[in-house]
């Protein structure tokens, strides 16, 4: 689409593009950005009134109890990428010098970084690009920063894409790139330099600007413009969630009243956390006014009806609030939170005296954990094939031949692992006891090609051990053997 011949038209149809793209960026950032402040606890009162905030003011501004964190840390905390499998790679030859290049750019700390922004945002990038020092430079790009423009009939085949960041002196900077070539702009629009933020981050370099950028071309020395694209193929690759949905959108309901009703009871509790005596009387206030110092006296006059008869003062007591009356309605939005996130309820409620919030372990550590893995397992399927377009990219930085023929798969920590570890511990104890291993394999949850594995091991260990004490007891005999023989010197005696 950008290879026409007129280079004008080639340049007024690149900004086309390029405001159309900035601007949906834009408006989807909005959203995200919406996600991204629930996650970090960031939460409105959504359900507080004029009349609360007219008594209570900010006395309670800020306070939230954030679930929805553990919401996206449950699912993140599985989610491990360990490597590549490669066809063809008997001696995972090829496999080790691209996971090579992925260590040298940290990827345990950018894996973790770039799944909990696809979970919350619903989407992130990785960028890649080559680099003498590392191979190739892996890069996360929250879904605030970019944007990939996909071929209506080929939804995999990415056109173009976009990434707008700001500088560390507020300075807007935006990058296109096409399949051919990769172009630099600044957005003088957006330039602020009077803000310096205190830390640098990928989050912290998200830009408040407006839809129509001013775009000047930006030079970096050194660099060509534009820098050609040695790929031949746009180097983004987006990890969407599912329909590019946050992982805490269905649970910001449940937030909101958790918030609401937490906050109700510490209201309360800053007014009925004691009893309280009352005066009912029909008199003025006591000279004075109402003053409960201490040593303060109160007298009241006689009151009397309309017919002149005595009207003598009550005294009555406020019962204390009963904290019960709010903590099951939390339970029910805890509980409901966990129903609509398919997070096991313990992540919620725990207990150090048992119940319903303790961990399980063994048949029920995986009963209780499947909603969980199998969400875990979408996400392997759906962004294994994501990070093996980055693996393909490293290779082509680095010079591996037939790069574009390759196929292979990512390989992910088995998500159960867990709950695999529970089983396995209840296993062993059950050897300990003197129940046969052959037994035991088959109760704590393997497949069967696992229980085959291990039935095989297990054979082979004692055949081992056999064959050793076969050996052992060969020696023996044969040391005491050569001992029953008589020594030279005892038959020269004889």
């Amino acid at each position: 689409m950008l290879s026409m011949a007129d280079p004008n038209d080639q340049t007024t149809l690149r900004e086309a593009i390029l405001r159309a793209e900035l601007k949906a960026l834009t408006d989807e950032t909005v959203q995200m950005n919406k996600y991204r402040s629930y996650f970090e606890g960031d939460q409105p009162m959504a359900y507080s009134t004029e009349i609360f905030s007219r008594t209570f003011g900010e006395a309670f501004a800020g306070f939230v109890d954030n679930w929805c964190e553990v919401v996206v840390n449950a699912v993140n905390s599985r989610l491990k990428l360990e490597g590549f499998v490669i066809n063809d790679d008997e001696e995972f030859e090829t496999a080790k010098k691209i996971w090579e290049v992925f260590r040298k750019n940290e990827i345990e700390n950018q894996q973790k970084d770039l799944h909990e922004g696809a979970l919350v945002e619903g989407r992130a990038f990785v960028i890649v690009w080559p680099d003498d020092e590392l191979g190739a430079t892996i890069d996360w790009q929250p879904g605030q920063l970019c944007r990939v423009f996909y071929d209506p009939d080929r939804r995999s085949k990415a056109l173009w894409a976009v990434k707008r960041w700001e500088g560390p002196t507020g300075e807007v900077y935006v990058t296109f790139y096409t399949p051919e070539a990769v172009y630099k702009f600044t957005d003088s629009s957006g330039i602020n330099k009077d803000k310096r933020p205190e830390s640098r981050s990928a989050l912290t370099e998200i830009p408040g600007v407006g839809y129509f950028p001013n775009l000047t071309q930006r030079n970096v020395e050194g660099e060509e413009w534009p820098v050609r694209n040695e790929y031949g193929i746009v180097p983004v690759v987006e990890f969407n969630n599912t329909s590019y949905r946050s992982e805490i959108k269905g649970t910001i309901p449940q937030q909101d009243a958790l918030n609401k009703t937490l906050l109700d009871m510490m209201v309360t509790s800053e007014f009925q956390a004691f009893n309280q005596r009352v005066v009912e009387t029909s008199s003025n206030a006591p000279e004075g006014g109402w003053d409960a110092s201490p040593g303060e006296v109160w007298q009241f006059k006689p009151t009397f009806d309309a017919d002149g008869k005595y009207v003598p003062s009550q005294f009555k007591v406020f019962e204390a609030a009963d904290p019960s009356t709010y903590m099951r309605p939390i339970e029910m939005w805890l509980q409901h939170m966990a129903l609509t996130s398919s997070t096991p309820v313990r992540y919620f409620m725990q207990s150090d005296r048992g119940g319903r919030g303790d961990s399980p372990s063994g048949d029920s550590l995986l009963v209780d954990d499947k909603p969980l893995n199998d969400k875990v397992d979408d996400k392997q399927d759906a962004w294994g094939p994501r990070w093996f377009d980055v693996a393909k990219l490293v290779a082509m930085s680095i010079g591996i031949d037939g790069t574009d023929m390759m196929l292979g798969s990512s390989v992910w920590r088995d998500p159960r692992h867990d709950s695999r570890l529970a089983k396995l511990t209840e296993g062993k104890t059950m050897v300990e006891i003197g129940i046969p291993v052959e037994f035991v394999v088959t109760q704590i949850g393997l497949q069967p090609d696992e229980v085959r594995q291990v039935l095989d091991a297990v054979e082979k260990a004692k055949a081992e051990a056999e064959a050793k004490e076969q050996e052992r007891m060969a020696m023996a005999a044969a040391n005491s053997q050569q001992d029953s023989q008589p020594k030279p010197s005892e038959s020269n005696s004889e």
